[in-house]
C-alpha cells in the first residue's frame, strides 16, 4: 500500500541535510507529510489532523480511544506531545534506511546484521523498534 507522505519524503529526501527531526522540521519543504510519515512507520495508520490558525495537533483513533500524539507549532515549526521521542528515533531510523543502511541488501546476511547492530548500538534504538519501523516503512513506502 503506497503511502503519499511516506512517498513524499523518500522522492524529497535530498533536502533534509540534518540528522536531527527538530532540524529537519525547520527547513524541510512539508514539515506536515513528514511528521505523518514517521507516526504512519511507528504504526498509526490512520492519523487524523485538527489544524488551528497556528497548529496541528496529530491525534490516532486506538481501540476506540483517541490518543493525542503531536502538535506542530506552524510559527516555529517546533513539535511537542506525546509521540514526539518515538518520532525522533523513528526519525533517526529512517534517515539510516534510505542513508547508510540502504546499501545493505547487497551485502551478505552476517555483515548486515553487524552493521545493524553497530547502529542500534551507537543510537541506542532496541532491535524491537528498529524493526517495527522497517516494517512499516516498506510497507506503506
Amino acid at each position: 500500500m503506497i503511502n503519499k507522505e511516506i512517498s513524499y519524503i523518500q522522492d524529497h529526501l535530498q533536502e533534509i541535510t540534518s540528522k536531527d527531526l527538530q532540524s529537519a522540521l525547520s527547513t524541510f519543504s512539508n514539515p506536515e507529510a513528514l511528521i505523518t510519515s514517521l507516526l504512519n512507520a511507528i504504526g498509526f495508520d490512520k492519523v487524523v489532523e485538527d489544524r488551528g490558525a497556528d497548529f496541528i495537533r496529530y491525534h490516532a483513533i486506538v481501540q476506540a480511544t483517541r490518543v493525542e500524539l503531536i502538535e506542530f507549532a506552524k510559527a516555529t515549526r517546533t513539535i511537542s506531545g506525546n509521540a514526539v521521542a518515538d518520532i525522533g528515533k523513528a526519525f533517526t531510523i529512517v534517515m539510516a534506511i534510505e542513508g547508510e543502511l540502504s546499501d545493505l541488501l547487497s551485502y551478505p546476511a552476517d555483515s548486515r546484521m553487524r552493521a545493524v547492530n553497530l547502529f542500534l548500538t551507537k543510537t541506542g534504538i532496541s532491535v524491537e523498534f528498529y524493526k517495527k519501523i522497517l516494517s512499516n516503512w516498506k510497507k506503506f513506502g
